[in-house]
């Protein structure tokens, strides 16, 4: 019976629990399988309807997508405004939506506000909401916002990759050349074969119309990966 639970064949497992309870009615091994299947097939009960009434995972891997889908994705979020609001997640996908069709007018006061209310609702551990605030405030061209973030994250892990790549990448746009190629090298003497270091080192010199540096560190990547 314990076997059959491992590979989720509930009906066999069922079988044999049950035939061995019909061999001894207090077989201690039978009841507890059965208990077990009991709460497993209730959680997943639960979790089914938790999904029909929300299905934000599936909200956040569309979105992400190049074409995103917006009518699924707006149905979604009509769903989780109603089952779920107020949530983390449901205001992330607000956010990523609002910043997706804020390129059309390159107006993203809307995704804004409503990553700033998904970092209010978030753990203190959980850095997503700040990161693609700073993200957002970057597209918006307010790097100094998206630099103050990419700090304060900084400040709690002198090593977080994410943010370090994003503050290289804000020096870069807001043309502070020099501090971006800093960062950048900073990175790269602790992985010298990381791929979107030497990417955004190459951009970075070519910003900088230093096209040779620029070229050094494209046939770096492509020697690492020809693709």
């Amino acid at each position: 019976g314990w076997i059959a639970l491992s590979q989720n064949q509930f009906n066999l497992a069922v079988a044999y629990f049950t035939q061995s309870l019909h061999a001894q009615l207090a077989n201690v091994e039978a009841v507890a399988g059965l208990r077990d299947i009991k709460e497993i097939k209730e959680q997943r009960l639960a979790a089914l309807r938790k999904k029909r009434l929300c299905d934000i995972e599936q909200g956040l891997i569309l979105v992400n997508q190049k074409n995103p889908p917006l009518s699924q994705i707006e149905f979604i979020l009509n769903r989780c405004d109603k089952n779920a609001p107020n949530t983390t997640t449901t205001l992330m996908l607000h956010g990523l939506l609002a910043r997706y069709l804020g390129q059309q007018d390159q107006d993203y006061s809307q995704a804004i506000y409503w990553f700033n209310r998904a970092v209010a609702s978030a753990s203190k551990t959980d850095q997503t909401p700040k990161l693609e605030l700073a993200v957002t405030y970057e597209w918006a061209g307010d790097y100094p916002q998206a630099l103050a973030i990419y700090d304060q994250l900084i400040s709690q892990d002198a090593n977080n990759r994410v943010a370090l790549l994003g503050k290289a990448r804000t020096l870069r746009f807001s043309y502070h050349i020099k501090s971006s190629l800093a960062l950048y090298y900073s990175m790269l003497h602790h992985a010298p074969h990381d791929l979107e270091v030497l990417s955004g080192l190459a951009e970075t010199y070519r910003v900088d119309y230093n096209f040779d540096q620029a070229r050094v560190n494209i046939n770096k990547i492509l020697a690492l990966d020809p693709n």
